[in-house]
Parts: structure tokens; sequence; C-alpha cells
């Protein structure tokens, strides 16, 4: 049992009564001394599968619309979502609290060359020492139109390529541009979600 599952009802008490920061990273509940929040990774191969460029780890940004998703799923009855999906982005641009599903594609210049069918699943294994994540099956994109650049992705509850609906989750700029990617080449996106009592 993980540590939001232990202290549910202390959690919803403390979102309810806006006993929260925004951190970084996520979330961070001073009172219990937890932060809450993910990080990405990517990883660019070419199409022999060498590695084109290093490993991009980013923490993300929660953005106010999955605040108030969650508020309205734990505290409002609300229908939970229960799919998400990844999307890379190739905008010069941070991500911002005020993003949603419906300006993500805008805003971030999603970017859409590449050929699988649409913004890939975000399929997270089972729940241990207190993270998620899609590490055994990274979301994979395949580029079609090089040199691409990639610079950050996002988290949606939309599977439609460039969509207007649906939820954004988190987003993050890379912390290296991933510039000249040839066509063919393969970008295999992970994010982890977790909770840790340290508050670091």
């Amino acid at each position: 049992m993980t540590i939001l599952q232990t202290h549910r009802a202390e959690f919803l008490r403390a979102i309810e009564n806006f006993h929260f920061e925004r951190a970084g990273a996520g979330l961070y509940f001073p009172k219990q001394k937890v932060h809450i929040g993910g990080i990405f990774e990517c990883e660019v191969r070419d199409p022999d599968g060498e590695l084109l460029a290093p490993r991009q780890i980013a923490p993300n940004l929660v953005v106010d619309q999955a605040l108030n998703d969650i508020l309205g799923v734990y505290l409002v009855g609300g229908a939970q979502t229960t799919a998400f999906y990844i999307a890379p982005f190739s905008g010069n641009v941070s991500p911002a609290a005020g993003w949603t599903g419906a300006n993500f594609a805008s805003n971030a210049t999603e970017y859409v060359n590449y050929s699988e069918s649409g913004r890939q699943p975000w399929t997270p294994g089972s729940v241990a020492s207190k993270s998620v994540d899609n590490t055994g099956s990274p979301a994979v994109f395949t580029i079609t139109s090089g040199p691409a650049t990639l610079r950050g992705a996002g988290v949606l509850s939309s599977a439609t390529r460039s969509g207007t609906s649906g939820i954004l989750v988190a987003a993050t700029r890379f912390p290296t541009d991933i510039t000249g990617i040839p066509t063919a080449s393969t970008a295999g996106i992970k994010y982890t979600f977790q909770a840790s009592d340290d508050g670091v």
C-alpha cells in the first residue's frame, strides 16, 4: 500500500483546504512532508539503434487543469480518467500552469511527423515503492520526416494527434534540445509518477 493510499483522507483534506504548494516537479504537502510529481525520460536512437544524443531526464510541471481534475474526482465525485497518452513537442517553449488539453498542441507545437497512428499510450506497470512508470513499455515514436527536433513532451488523456480535447496532466521541456534527428529514428519516452516522503 502506498503512502497516498494509507493517508488518503489526510491528503484529501489538504487538497480541499489548499494546504499544498506547487513545486518544480509537482506538488509539495508541507504538513505531511510529501512531494508528489513526475519525471520524463527520452532516448532517441538512429535507424541502426545507436543512441543519437544523451538521454534526457526532466522533472514535470503538473498543470492547473490536472489539479482541477484531481479535485473534481476526489472531492466532487467526478468521472475518473483511466487512460493516458504521451505526446512529444518541438516548440521552443517551456510548459506553463495554464496549459490544457485544448491548447497543448498549439502552445507546445506538438510534433506529429511519426508513423504511429496517434499519441502513444502511457502503459504503467504496478505501483511499487511509492512510484509508477511505463519503463517496461516506453511510448515509442518513429520519425517520418527528418531532420527533426524534439524539445519536450506531455501526458494527456486524448490519444488524438494534435487533439484539442481531454486533459493535460503534465508537461516538460527537456534540458537539451534534441536536434537533427534523421528519418526512421525512434524516440522512446518514459514517464514516472512518484510520491516521496522526504520533501525533496
